[in-house]
C-alpha cells in the first residue's frame, strides 16, 4: 500500500508498482492508478516486468522495499540482472537487513 508516488510526485514522474498478483488487485482496490502510474502485477523475479516500463528517456530509479531480505541470494541476483539487461540509465535502491535479523522474523506472506 505504498503512497510514495503521492508524497513524491513533482507533475512529471512516471511511477510502476510491481507486485504479485494478489498484492496488486488488493492495491487498486484503495489506490487506483492514473495517467502516470500503472500497478503491474508479476513477480519481481519475472522478467516480463520489463517490457511493461515505457519510459522514452532520462534516468529511472528503482526501490526494492521489504522483499530482498525475504529471497535467496539467486533470487536478489536475477532482479538486479533483469534491470540491468533491460535498462541503460538507472539507480536502485534497495532495502536489506542482515542476515541475523531475517532469521529472527518469520513473514507470513512468503511462506509456502
Amino acid at each position: 500500500m505504498d503512497t510514495r508516488f503521492n508524497r513524491l510526485d513533482n507533475g512529471l514522474i512516471r511511477w510502476y508498482n510491481i507486485d504479485l498478483e494478489n498484492s496488486a488487485n488488493f492495491r487498486l482496490q484503495y489506490i487506483e492508478d492514473n495517467e502516470r502510474v500503472t500497478t503491474l502485477a508479476y513477480s519481481a523475479m519475472d522478467p516480463a516486468w520489463a517490457n511493461e516500463i515505457k519510459i522514452e528517456s532520462g534516468n529511472l530509479l528503482f526501490i526494492i522495499e521489504g522483499l530482498s531480505m525475504y529471497l535467496t541470494e539467486k533470487d536478489n541476483k536475477d532482479i538486479l540482472k533483469i534491470i540491468a539487461d533491460n535498462f541503460r540509465r538507472y539507480t536502485v535502491f534497495v532495502e536489506i537487513m542482515p542476515p541475523v535479523s531475517v532469521e529472527n522474523v518469520t513473514e507470513k506472506s512468503v511462506e509456502d
